[in-house]
């Protein structure tokens, strides 16, 4: 049952007790002039049990006649009991001489003190402010330290990295790679050029040995060059290593160039030369002339059918496998019109058959009947008037100018 508060002596503030432990602290107390040794202690307004004071610590810490056996409580409300000695006006007379003495101990100036005190407390708050500051400063300065260390040990490593590579660049052996495919030492050249010298100076250089070693410039000159055939020329037609080219070979390579598909040439040749067909209307085949297939397509003269196809154009032969070529076999080529007017109407590739330009022919004198049947045109007035006649057929089979015969040729 909890007792009557008209007998606490004391109650401020709130008491931790911790169980099996003799020590009680408090919070917001005075206990050093308020208690004394064998008055009793009241937690939770006694419902947690008692506890008799042995001893006073200090203002808020005071020791029980035994160590705490009930649950440990931590700032709890509490009430104290004096115990009933104590009511004993002696023992009050004790009490108030040593409160006197305490406040004698206390200074006169005790509003100045507190002001000194003050003041230093805000020194002392100033003081660690700085110090706050410093030790930021420190961080950042030694984090500074920190980076700085890095970048020196990665440049360290940087420099440890490229000298090996450097080393490896002058003394690689020869034929080693160095920093990936391909590549070589200093070392490695050097070896090679002085196998190279020492094959010159035997008057025996391998094929292809002289590769990656550059020659000076105008040192090979036409005396230290091997003899070669007449009429040839040193390279290649075809992938592979260098030989001597005959002329004709080397014909048939700039006409790869000279010449595209689809190209005509006149020859006096009487075979068709490399890389060239007879202009004759020939069906060839797609796979084998592909170029000149692909040149037909794109040209705009490759007819539906071998109907419809132009003497200058191409054909689709069968459809499927060949095509023809132009026919140019026994014609005249004449240059486009291309809008100039002088031979309108045409489009390229286009067959024109001979012709004349328009004319008349003036006969002059009368015509009159001859003796023995025949008509004669004679001078002065006619004396029978009959059909006119013709003046007799004269020339050859055809119309044309003159010229001479020679092959056309088309590029494939």
């Amino acid at each position: 049952m909890a007792l009557d508060p008209a007998y606490f002596f004391y109650s401020d503030g709130t008491i931790t007790l911790t169980n099996g432990s003799d020590i009680a602290t408090g919070d917001m107390v005075a206990w050093d002039v308020a208690v004394l040794p064998f008055d009793f202690i009241f937690p939770n307004d006694g419902m947690d049990g008692m506890s008799v004071i042995k001893e006073v610590l200090s203002v808020n810490q005071i020791r029980l006649a035994k160590p705490w056996t009930g649950p440990t409580l931590t700032d709890v409300p509490y009430f104290m009991l004096r115990w009933a000695r104590h009511t004993d006006p002696k023992v009050y007379a004790v009490r108030v001489s040593e409160y006197l003495t305490r406040l004698k101990a206390i200074p006169d100036n005790l509003e100045e003190v507190a002001g000194e005190i003050k003041a230093d407390r805000q020194a002392v708050d100033d003081a660690l402010a700085a110090l706050q500051l410093i030790e930021q400063s420190v961080d950042a300065d030694r984090q500074a330290v920190d980076t700085a260390a890095g970048q020196v040990e990665q440049a360290r490593q940087d420099v440890n990295g490229k000298t090996t590579l450097a080393a490896a660049w002058a003394q690689a052996p020869k034929d080693t790679d160095v920093n990936g495919p391909g590549t070589r030492s200093a070392l490695h050249y050097a070896a090679k050029a002085q196998d190279i010298l020492d094959q010159v100076q035997a008057g025996s250089v391998p094929d292809n040995a002289v590769s990656t070693v550059k020659i000076q410039n105008k040192a090979v000159t036409n005396a230290k060059m091997a003899d070669m055939a007449a009429n040839t020329i040193k390279g290649t037609d075809t992938a592979g290593p260098s030989k001597d080219l005959t002329a004709a070979q080397v014909a048939g390579i700039l006409a790869e160039y000279v010449f595209q598909p689809g190209d005509f040439k006149f020859s006096t040749r009487a075979t068709t030369p490399a890389g060239f067909l007879r202009a004759n209307g020939a069906a060839i085949s797609r796979t084998t002339y592909a170029a000149l297939w692909a040149h037909a397509q794109a040209s705009g003269l490759l007819a539906a059918t071998e109907v419809a196809k132009l003497p200058g154009g191409y054909g689709p032969g069968d459809g499927a496998t060949t095509f023809t070529i132009p026919d140019l076999r026994g014609e005249f080529i004449r240059g486009f019109d291309d809008g100039r007017g002088i031979d309108p109407g045409r489009v390229l590739g286009s067959w024109q058959a001979d012709d004349f330009l328009a004319h008349s022919h003036l006969v002059v004198g009368v015509y009159s009947a001859g003796g023995g049947g025949t008509d004669n045109w004679t001078s002065g007035t006619p004396t029978q008037n009959k059909a006119p006649r013709n003046t007799g057929i004269t020339g050859g089979a055809e119309t044309r100018p003159r010229n001479v015969a020679y092959h056309w040729f088309i590029k494939y």
